[in-house]
């Protein structure tokens, strides 16, 4: 057996790696040595983009693009997106408030343009790496792949898939000296020539500097490659993934009298909230399934469906007032909270048509899609109601840790369910017209249906009632031009 370590160091703590995981089976001195025999594996790398749904080079896109693949992931340890995105260009990390991903990407706030293989991933959580092949971040506008939203860009999570006729395992664990934890699994098994099963899964346990900060999540993803015939290749994967934590929103602002309120500083470790009532919890069961198919040298196929159910509760007790602070001391501090939680399914499925056409002298690769998708979910929140005051802030006195008077989730302030039904149609047609330029059109069309019933509304006696309806259509156009001045250097 032979185990790989790696130890990289930190300006506040260690963190020590086990990466690789191998098992040898001993010759005997009577036989000869085996010859070594290099697989090498069907990764993508940074110069192809996957979430273009054409496998585009990265130097052949007119829009501004990092490319993080696995190995890097694995090289420098991250363990969530905020790890990744931190050195992404054009990106900055947002709150979050202790329970999701957020970003700021161009300026635009987002916790919703997240994919995963260039299917949507909108339900608000902390989206885990163990199962990524490489993650691809898209700046810029871009409505004719990605429909709604996206405005500042789009973040695509491409996934591991099980490779036929090959056999590995990997086992990758860490420890930092703040007592978080992970271990990670990646196994290969070739079922028979032309069937392959691939299982990833890994658990975390939660710890910070922070005082009362921890949790734990894991999840697992088998994946089944079944290659039907040389031109038809089935995938099917199965993810459910389960986050329990505590929801540390950080430390409150500080008032400053002349000029904006800056954060308070001193207490980087004090908790201010409720070990008791600040958690967030879900659970995610994710199923996929992709056919590929190549229908003559020219054109090429694929079709997925995705089924999704996420259950995703969040509540939380937090300063909702800048404090004052007199010769580094404050004597008060004003909380508020709220409860909220979500129920959501999703039922999307995608197809695409790719051909490679030469027209004359000129190379086209040709895009023809669809889209269709069906969203229902069911929200609730509840703010909450202190004994002493019945009201849902309390000015309390500052302690640490904080000694919290009793109160509960009580207020029902949202109660709703949504359906939301949406389809879309897009072509877009990408030119070579010479070695050194191209060009892109496309043009998207979108429908989007939503019915709501908010029965906070439908209860409050007035006239309105509480059905709400609305749909919408659009049509997006999509042109650029890419100059490549050298076969390296790219100009849109």
């Amino acid at each position: 057996m032979a185990a790989q370590f790696q130890v990289m160091l930190h300006p506040r703590y260690f963190l020590i790696s086990l990466i690789s995981l191998g098992l040898a089976l001993p010759v005997s001195a009577s036989q000869p040595p085996l010859d070594e025999i290099v697989v090498q594996g069907t990764r993508l790398s940074n110069d192809k983009v996957d979430s273009l749904k054409t496998t585009t080079p990265a130097i052949n896109v007119p829009q501004s693009l990092s490319v993080v693949t696995a190995q890097q992931i694995e090289q420098q340890a991250f363990s969530n997106f905020g790890d990744l995105l931190r050195y992404t260009p054009g990106l900055s990390i947002s709150q979050g408030e202790g329970h999701r991903d957020a970003i700021i990407i161009r300026g635009i706030q987002t916790t919703a343009d997240f994919f995963i293989d260039g299917i949507r991933d909108d339900v608000q959580y902390y989206r885990p790496l163990y199962n990524v092949e490489q993650v691809e971040v898209l700046r810029g506008s871009n409505a004719l792949m990605f429909g709604r939203g996206g405005g500042g860009g789009v973040i695509n999570r491409v996934s591991k898939k099980a490779l036929i006729n090959q056999q590995f395992t990997q086992i990758t664990t860490g420890l930092d000296s703040l007592g978080d934890y992970s271990i990670a699994g990646d196994t290969n098994l070739s079922l028979s020539d032309n069937a392959a099963l691939r299982i990833n899964a890994f658990h975390q346990g939660l710890a910070s500097h922070r005082d009362v900060f921890d949790g734990e999540r894991f999840a697992i993803n088998p994946k089944l490659t079944w290659e039907i015939s040389p031109d038809t290749t089935s995938q099917f994967s199965l993810e459910w993934v389960d986050d329990d934590r505590v929801v540390d929103r950080g430390v409150p602002s500080q008032f400053i009298a002349q000029g904006p309120n800056v954060p308070l500083e001193g207490f980087q470790d004090t908790f201010f909230g409720s070990l008791d009532a600040n958690i967030t919890t879900l659970e995610a069961l994710i199923a996929r399934a992709r056919i590929d198919h190549r229908f003559s040298d020219q054109w090429r196929g694929n079709i997925t469906a995705v089924l999704a159910d996420y259950d995703k509760l969040y509540q939380n007790l937090y300063p909702s007032d800048a404090v004052t602070v007199v010769n580094e001391v404050f004597d008060s501090v004003e909380l508020d909270g709220y409860l909220d939680a979500t129920d959501r399914r999703n039922a999307i499925i995608q197809g695409n048509m790719v051909a490679d056409l030469v027209l004359g002298t000129m190379q086209h690769t040709l895009l023809v899609g669809f889209e269709a998708g069906q969203q229902d979910t069911q929200n609730a929140r509840f703010d909450n109601r202190f004994a002493l005051n019945n009201e849902d802030q309390l000015r309390i006195p500052f302690t640490d840790p904080l000694v919290i008077p009793e109160f509960a989730y009580s207020e029902l302030a949202r109660a709703t369910e949504s359906e939301v039904r949406f389809t879309s149609l897009y072509v877009q047609n990408q030119i070579d017209l010479n070695e050194r330029l191209q060009a892109v059109i496309g043009l998207r069309y979108d429908t989007f249906d939503i019915d709501v019933f908010d029965a906070v509304e439908a209860a409050d006696g007035d006239a309105i009632g509480g059905d709400f309806a609305r749909k919408d259509s659009e049509t997006t156009p999509r042109a650029g031009v890419i100059y490549k001045p050298a076969d390296n250097i790219s100009v849109y």
